[in-house]
């Protein structure tokens, strides 16, 4: 049963811990609006997850996040995979634009996909020596890694959801 989150401002100053747990709550209070999906309040949610979770948020809320030193787990097929070896080498970054169905699991939660653009201006793909020791001729799919150096963002812009960024 959904219940009320109470919203406000503190008379005297908040320990951090309270002011986490506060601030894990509204964000779990906005997805449920934006996204019209009903979960249970996680027990842990880890940094990782609560980055994620904020990134999907802001995607819904404003049709764009930033995600800093952010990741990137997509499903290229065959063809992909080739021209991915191609265009990219064992030791250096590369620009990424990629379209892609961002289906987000956080915190045990499935939420509903979306439609999105991703671009990051510096990433490296993280298994490349996994890609290269498939055969060309492997059937299927599979999952290439990017990553961010620390200096870096990934930036996502919804497709399919409606912008209400200012612009």
């Amino acid at each position: 049963m959904d219940k009320p989150v109470a919203r406000g401002h503190a008379g005297e100053p908040l320990s951090a811990a309270v002011l986490d747990a506060a601030r894990l709550v509204i964000l779990l209070d906005d997805l449920r609006k934006l996204t019209d999906t009903h979960f249970p309040t996680p027990a842990d949610v880890s940094p990782a997850e609560l980055a994620m979770l904020t990134a999907l948020r802001d995607l819904h809320n404003h049709g764009k996040a930033v995600m800093p030193r952010g990741t990137l787990s997509a499903e290229v097929n065959e063809q992909g995979r080739g021209h991915l070896l191609e265009v990219t080498d064992d030791n250096s970054d590369c620009k990424l634009v990629i379209d892609m169905r961002w289906e987000q699991s956080c915190a045990g939660q499935n939420f509903p996909p979306v439609e999105v653009r991703v671009y990051g201006q510096r990433v490296r793909l993280a298994n490349r020596a996994e890609l290269e020791t498939l055969r060309a001729s492997d059937p299927g799919s599979v999952i290439a890694h990017f990553t961010c150096p620390d200096d870096q963002v990934l930036e996502v812009w919804s497709k399919s959801l409606p912008s209400t960024a200012e612009g």
